[in-house]
């Protein structure tokens, strides 16, 4: 596909995309939620496992996109690290003291551990509730003869589609080193290797398998390869036979350092990690094709019935570095390749996402100038509520309110003209004893008051002071506060009661309808949040979709960071939703879900990313052009900072920190990491990136602030503004 057709179809797309917006916007009002739904996913590894986090999105993604209340609980049997059979009466235990109680309505799994013990405890911990599997390898019916409600996708990885690409590539291969460990899916792939190792035994002279051994063997195997005419095909090394276990970084930094040959795989979540490529298959589209199937179980049909997808949704992918790094000429790739890591692209080719992102901008202001209107009313009340206030202080300044003397010994109670005409009497017409007021106070009212009283006349309270409705003569009911303080003799009895009853009928109305008021001004800011955010995501699963029919792999590129920019305008609105307070967000949780997304969608394990944001939080108009410059800088940080996974020299591991501090009206945004920093003479303030022109045009425009760049121990971006509602601009 052409950059004029490319950019043609994205175009289309974001046509499409905010047609689809305001189509969706529906009048606002408050809604009824449907029950909650719960999904109990258990995985076979471990929590930071790419391959899980990956598939785990997928599921999520989906999930929230159609259910948005749906309760989902996730569990990790840890697998890859733990021997399952070891470990499944512990969590046993844990899934029945968690979910006894639990109205499960699906049961997702992902792999075949956590598939195979499912199967095994299913029936005796939650009878009965549907199955859905993904990432099961060779997976055969028998597998579920005699077993309900079940069905899923098979993860059916392409051994052989790998290694004919990596032929093509490099036609003068001569040797295959195959590398497996003794896990329980190391031993299934090495099985399905066996499967096809007949094709391959005249394309290469010699076929080596590394299978089951220790870190040391392991090394030493390695070392022994020939160095110009061999290829690795990595299935897994996990665990060595020694029961260590190895992250993803762990283990193709072992086969680096071993032998510094071309590595090819048929898992996607490895690349990124000194390995080549190959026709993978995608944890997020085996999470994603899972979720979509247990919607269907949601939506009412027998799980029994939906027929497993057999036809795993596999691509060709590739790391652009490797490419380099072996001299693999990029034009020999299928057209259809998804090529990472590329080299930036010029401003040129991304203008049109600048004029999407303004549209965003505009839709967001048209639903905030309707909030402003809307708001009117409740300004207009608390100003009638004020000058209601400003009437009653008046008019206690006069005395013109009723002012009472109770004689405690006597029962007589003086009564003053202003109290009678309170109530429509003429002075004959009330007798000057506590009766009358029994006589006139609501009789609900009368125990309560009396109550509070005695509580003051003992002691108990200092002051006396109490609201009840009275009867008028008319028969209306009249608000009355009362106030009043006991006078003590010489031994320190109380003798008399002196105080006051106020007319608050008035402002008791005016306090209903600012009550009324605040709450309709609550739900219909709570609304708009929820239907922006759920628009945002309709966009961009939209987006998402689109990106999965386009072939260019720029395009695909183009929209993934389009996606991830509006999510972190989408996120602001998901945190406003669900905040108690809808002025304001804490920044430190924002930050904390925008990162994780990030780390899913650029797949670093091995990068460290601190959050420091404690206590802090940021208003609507502040918080989305900060999450926009923090997804730019971190993901550029995850980009290029730590190229082959390492940091700048003698700096340990690799570590991105976002921190945000507050000095009353003044915010400090830092984004720094410590890796190989800029290319020497980058002018970061004339590049025509979309990214750093989005930081610099965010920053200094919209927010008013400052930049400081530190380039000496890695990258630092630091922003410093304000709350230009409070404080004038910084400028510098």
């Amino acid at each position: 596909m052409g950059k004029g057709r490319l950019i043609a179809v994205t175009r289309r797309s974001l046509v499409l995309c905010i047609i689809l917006f305001f189509a969706c916007l529906p009048p606002v009002a408050a809604h009824d939620d449907p029950a909650t739904r719960h999904v109990l996913v258990i995985h076979s590894y471990h929590p930071d496992f790419p391959w899980t986090d990956s598939i785990n999105h997928g599921m999520v993604d989906i999930l929230h996109g159609a259910v948005p209340d749906i309760d989902i609980h996730i569990e990790y049997l840890d697998a890859k690290r733990h021997q399952p059979e070891r470990i499944l009466p512990a969590f046993r235990e844990l899934l029945f003291h968690k979910y006894q109680a639990t109205p499960l309505d699906v049961i997702i799994v992902s792999d075949d551990a956590a598939f195979q013990s499912i199967l095994l405890l299913r029936d005796s911990l939650f009878p009965g509730v549907p199955v859905v599997f993904c990432g099961v390898n060779l997976f055969e019916e028998a597998m579920i003869d005699g077993f309900a409600a079940v069905t899923g996708v098979v993860e059916d990885f392409d051994l052989a589609g790998t290694l004919d690409i990596a032929l093509t590539l490099q036609p003068k291969t001569k040797h295959l080193a195959v590398v497996s460990d003794s896990t329980e899916s190391g031993r299934l792939n090495l099985e399905r290797f066996r499967q096809i190792k007949s094709h391959y035994s005249g394309r290469f002279a010699s076929i080596i398998e590394l299978a089951e051994l220790s870190e040391q063997e392991l090394r030493e195997e390695l070392t022994r390869l020939d160095k110009n005419k061999t290829i690795i095909l990595l299935l897994s090394f996990y665990r060595d036979r020694h029961d260590k276990a190895f992250s993803v970084p762990e283990m193709t930094e072992l086969i680096a350092q071993s032998a510094r040959l071309p590595v090819y795989s048929s898992w996607d979540f490895v690349l990124g990690h000194k390995v080549v490529g190959g026709r993978v298959v995608s944890g997020l589209q085996q999470g994603r094709t899972a979720a979509e199937l247990a919607l269907r179980v949601l939506n009412g049909e027998p799980a029994g019935a939906i027929p497993i997808v057999r036809d795993s949704p596999n691509l060709f992918m590739f790391d652009h570095r490797e490419l380099s790094f072996f001299g693999i000429d990029p034009a020999r790739l299928p057209k259809e390749s998804v090529v990472l890591n590329q080299p930036q692209s010029t401003l040129r080719e991304y203008l049109w996402l600048i004029v999407g992102l303004a549209l965003f901008v505009i839709v967001e202001t048209v639903l905030i100038l309707a909030l402003i209107k809307k708001s009117r009313h409740y300004r207009m009340v608390k100003e009638a509520l004020g000058k209601s206030e400003e009437r009653f202080s008046l008019a206690m300044q006069a005395a013109k309110d009723g002012i009472f003397d109770w004689n405690l010994e006597t029962d007589e109670v003086y009564y003053s003209p202003g109290w009678k005409q309170m109530f429509g009497y003429r002075e004959e017409e009330v007798e000057n004893r506590i009766s009358e007021w029994e006589r006139l106070t609501v009789a609900e009212d009368v125990k309560s008051t009396w109550q509070l009283v005695q509580e003051h006349l003992a002691g108990k309270r200092e002051r006396f002071a109490a609201e009840f409705k009275m009867h008028h003569k008319d028969g209306h009911l009249i608000d009355v506060l009362a106030r009043g303080r006991a006078v003590i003799d010489a031994t320190g009895k109380p003798v008399r009661l002196v105080g006051t009853h106020v007319d608050i009928t008035e402002r008791k109305r005016h306090e209903q309808q600012l009550a009324t008021a605040l709450g309709e001004k609550e739900v219909l800011l709570r609304e708009v949040h929820h239907r922006v955010k759920n628009n945002l995501a309709a966009i961009i699963s939209l987006m998402d979709m689109q990106r999965r029919t386009l072939e260019e792999p720029k395009g695909q590129v183009i929209l993934s960071e389009l996606s991830n920019r509006i999510r972190s305008m989408s996120l602001v609105h998901e945190k406003l939703y669900r905040a108690d307070s809808l002025a304001s967000i804490d920044f430190h949780d924002y930050l904390q879900a925008l990162i994780s997304h990030l780390r899913t969608t650029f797949g670093s394990p091995g990068i460290i990313v601190r959050v420091d944001a404690p206590g802090v939080t940021i208003p609507l108009d502040l918080a989305s052009p900060c999450g926009l410059i923090v997804n730019e800088l971190v993901t550029n940080a995850l980009k290029y900072a730590f190229p082959e996974g390492k940091p700048r020299p003698g700096k340990g591991d690799c570590r991105i920190l976002v921190r945000l501090h507050r000095d009353k009206d003044t915010y400090t945004l830092t984004v720094a990491d410590n890796g190989i920093g800029w290319p020497a003479g980058f002018d970061w303030t004339k590049t025509r990136t979309l990214g750093m022109t989005l930081v610099r045009m965010l920053g200094q425009h919209q927010l008013g602030g400052r930049f400081i760049v530190d380039l000496e121990e890695g990258t630092s971006v630091t922003l410093i503004f304000t709350d230009r509602k409070k404080e004038k601009p910084i400028h510098g």
